[in-house]
C-alpha cells in the first residue's frame, strides 16, 4: 500500500520509480545507499494522465477511447493502481535484498521534473536517485526533460543512475573541482561517499579557453586576454587545491589523486571517469549566463559520462551533516 510522503518520516533517500528497467536500477542505487546511511528508503512514482499526453505533450484520437464504453477499464484508476501494484512488489523486492531497511512508497500526481524535488524537500530528503535511459534521439530528448532538468533545478544531490550500485564498491569516485562554491559542495559530497564507501577519490581540474575564443566578440574579449586568462587559471587552480586540502584534513583516509588538465571540463571530466564508479560534478542553476560557461558542463556529462553522475546545484538546501559533511572518524568537520 502506497502513503503520502509526509507519512514516512523525513530524511528518506528517494528514488524515482516508474517501472522501467533504468528506474528499477536507480532503486537498487538507492536502496544501497540508504542501507549504508541506515535512512529510510521511499520509492515515488509521478503519475501522469493522459500517459501519453505527459510523454508527447498531446492526446491521439485512440487515446481519447480510454475509460470510455469500449475501454471501461483503461482509465486513470486503472493505470494508478497498476503503478501502486508494481511500486508494492518493488518495496517487496527490497525489503528482502536488504533486510532491515525501511522501505515505503507513494504515487504522487505531476510530472517527475517537478514533483521529486517538492517530495524531495517535503521529507528534508539527503538524497534523489533517478535513472538513465542511454542513448539516442529519443532517449535523449526524454532525458533531457526529466533526469537533466531534476538534476538542474532540484535543491537536493541528484544522483542519475546508469548501471546497478555495486556493494562492496572498488572504482574510484571522480569529482570536477574549480574552487568555486557549488565546487565545495560536489567536493564534500565526493569524499563522504568515497570515505563511506573506501574507495579512492580522483579530483579533476580542467582548464581550456577555447570556449573564451569562441564569445570573445560578445563578452569576455575585452575584460579577459591572454594574460588575464592565465591570471584566471591560476587564481582557479589556487582555489581549487585549497578545497582539496580542506577535504584531505576532513577525511585522511580518502585517497586522493589530482589530475590537471587543458581540456573542456566535460571532457576532461568524461575521460576520467572511464572506470569510475561515481562521477560527481556542481551545477550553477538556471542563469543563461551561467549554463553557458558552467551550466553546461554538468549538462554534458549526464549525456556522455560512462557512469553513474551525482549533480549538486548552488540552489542547494543546507546538506545533511549524515551525508555530505560529516567528518572522517579521524579527521576534523570541514
Amino acid at each position: 500500500m502506497t502513503t503520502s510522503p509526509a507519512d514516512e518520516g523525513r530524511g528518506a533517500v528517494i528514488a524515482g520509480f516508474d517501472g522501467s528497467a533504468q528506474s528499477r536500477q536507480a532503486v537498487q542505487w538507492g536502496a544501497a545507499e540508504a542501507a549504508l546511511l541506515e535512512r529510510r528508503l521511499l520509492l515515488v512514482h509521478c503519475f501522469e494522465w493522459p500517459a501519453q499526453e505527459a510523454m508527447y505533450g498531446s492526446v491521439s484520437p485512440s487515446l481519447h477511447a480510454l475509460g470510455t464504453p469500449a475501454y471501461p477499464e483503461l482509465n486513470a484508476e486503472h493505470f494508478r493502481e497498476v503503478a501502486e501494484e508494481q511500486l508494492t512488489a518493488t518495496v517487496e523486492k527490497c525489503r528482502l535484498e536488504w533486510p532491515g531497511l525501511d522501505v515505503s512508497s507513494s504515487v504522487v500526481d505531476g510530472d517527475p521534473a517537478t514533483a521529486l524535488p517538492l517530495v524531495a524537500d517535503e521529507v528534508d530528503a539527503p538524497l534523489v536517485v533517478v535513472g538513465a535511459s542511454g542513448s539516442g534521439a529519443l532517449v535523449r530528448a526524454l532525458l533531457g526533460s526529466t533526469a537533466a532538468e531534476l538534476a538542474r533545478t532540484s535543491r537536493r544531490p541528484t544522483v542519475v543512475v546508469r548501471a546497478p550500485q555495486v556493494v562492496p564498491m572498488s572504482k574510484p569516485v571522480v569529482v570536477g573541482v574549480d574552487g568555486s562554491e557549488v565546487s565545495e559542495r560536489a567536493l564534500r559530497f565526493a569524499f563522504a561517499f568515497a570515505a563511506r564507501h573506501r574507495v579512492p577519490l580522483r579530483a579533476v581540474h580542467a582548464w581550456s579557453d577555447r570556449p573564451l575564443d569562441k564569445i570573445a566578440d560578445t563578452i569576455v574579449s575585452a575584460a579577459l586576454g591572454p594574460r588575464e586568462q592565465d591570471t584566471f587559471a591560476s587564481l582557479n587552480d589556487s582555489l581549487a587545491e585549497r578545497q582539496l586540502r580542506r577535504g584531505e584534513k576532513a577525511y585522511p583516509s580518502v585517497t586522493v589523486s589530482r589530475h590537471h588538465a587543458v581540456d573542456r571540463p566535460a571532457d576532461a571530466l568524461v575521460a576520467q571517469a572511464a572506470d569510475a564508479a561515481l562521477l560527481v560534478v556542481g551545477s550553477h542553476g538556471r542563469g543563461a549566463l551561467r549554463r553557458l560557461f558552467l551550466g553546461s558542463v554538468s549538462h554534458a556529462v549526464l549525456y556522455h559520462a560512462p557512469c553513474s553522475v551525482a549533480v549538486l546545484t548552488d540552489n542547494e538546501s543546507t546538506m545533511d551533516d549524515s551525508y555530505a559533511g560529516a567528518r572522517d572518524e579521524a579527521g576534523a568537520a570541514p
